[in-house]
């Protein structure tokens, strides 16, 4: 599949929605905040780095109540310029309590994923935010992965972004992710772009710093 078509897809279903608000700042870093309850948003993720090949995933993401949401993906890799199909992915996340400054504000999520030729994994994440009433937030999100089956073990990972609004447009932080099981880590800088509420591209670059891998992400989402 052609890097172009699965773009143009996008474009139309982004071009016949119309835009709600629902707050996401990181590329990988989860945060607390969930759609509305019929709110559903698109998602198109561009992956790159050392050692794998570029990946796309699609998400449509769709507010069961105002703090539980679901979301399938479908996983494309690159593969001497075609995208592949790679597999699939299904998420739900479950926020606790009320939004609210200067407090910790905690969500778990659930993920099944299925990559092509591979074994069923099942991802847990233990989800936090904090917010600052100048526009600073501060999300952090504790990895537990494994297969389904057989006797791998569980693999302990994390993500952690903060950031801060420059503007109505502009939100510029950093991100970390890392693995806790095989002391691997990476770190960068992040940016989003708000184009109007609900439509925004976000982006981090992810840097080597003691045995991991450079990686690179853009996210493109819009509501409706």
């Amino acid at each position: 599949m052609k890097l172009g078509y699965i773009f143009a897809v996008a474009a139309c279903v982004s071009i016949a929605a119309t835009s709600l608000a629902h707050r996401r700042h990181f590329a990988y870093t989860y945060d607390w905040f969930t759609p509305h309850k019929g709110e559903k948003e698109f998602e198109v993720y561009w992956t790159d780095g050392e050692g794998h090949p570029g990946q796309i995933q699609l998400e449509l993401e769709y507010g069961i109540t105002d703090r539980w949401v679901v979301a399938p993906y479908v996983v494309f890799d690159n593969s001497e310029g075609d995208f592949d199909y790679a597999g699939w992915k299904l998420e739900t996340k479950y926020r606790f309590g009320e939004q609210s400054f200067n407090k910790v504000m905690p969500a778990a999520y659930l993920e099944l994923k299925k990559g092509e030729g591979k074994e069923m994994e099942v991802e847990a994440k233990l989800i936090t935010t904090y917010l600052w009433e100048g526009g600073m937030v501060w999300s952090a999100n504790l990895v537990a992965e494994t297969e389904l089956e057989g006797d791998e073990k569980v693999e302990w990972g994390y993500v952690t972004g903060v950031g801060t609004r420059i503007d109505s447009k502009w939100f510029l932080g950093a991100e970390a992710k890392g693995s806790i099981t095989d002391d691997s880590h990476t770190a960068g800088p992040s940016f989003t772009y708000t184009f109007q509420p609900g439509t925004k591209v976000l982006g981090t670059a992810l840097l080597n710093y003691t045995g991991g891998a450079h990686q690179y992400r853009l996210l493109f989402e819009h509501s409706f």
